[in-house]
């Protein structure tokens, strides 16, 4: 399975994941952490277009390799949207780097 780790507006987690879940066998979401505004993940997300929600939240999508692009695809029509969707990092299916660090996200990828 991959993982996509997802700022996003807290208020938006429920809407997300039943987005995800309606897609059969797209993947599934899972909630890491809820974070007041001022205290975001990166300093890359600070374009992150939230509305006037007080708390943000960290999500992991995790999905079968084979559907990387479709979740891509899905996350780009969403923030084409309206959604406020900031990917902070994708761990691929197989890869032997060792775990990440929810922490400290090493990098912000660009939809």
């Amino acid at each position: 399975m991959g993982r996509l780790v997802i700022l996003l507006p807290a208020d938006s987690i429920v809407y997300f994941s039943w987005i995800i879940s309606e897609y059969d066998g797209l993947g599934f979401v899972k909630t890491e952490k809820i974070l007041q505004k001022e205290k975001r993940e990166r300093d890359e997300c600070r374009n992150f277009q939230g509305g006037e929600e007080e708390t943000d939240g960290i999500v992991s999508l995790f999905f079968p390799e084979e559907r990387r692009e479709n979740v891509l695809e899905l996350l780009s029509a969403l923030k084409a949207e309206g959604m406020s969707v900031c990917i902070i990092r994708e761990e691929r299916a197989g890869s032997s780097s060792p775990h990440k660090n929810d922490e400290q996200p090493e990098e912000i990828i660009s939809i």
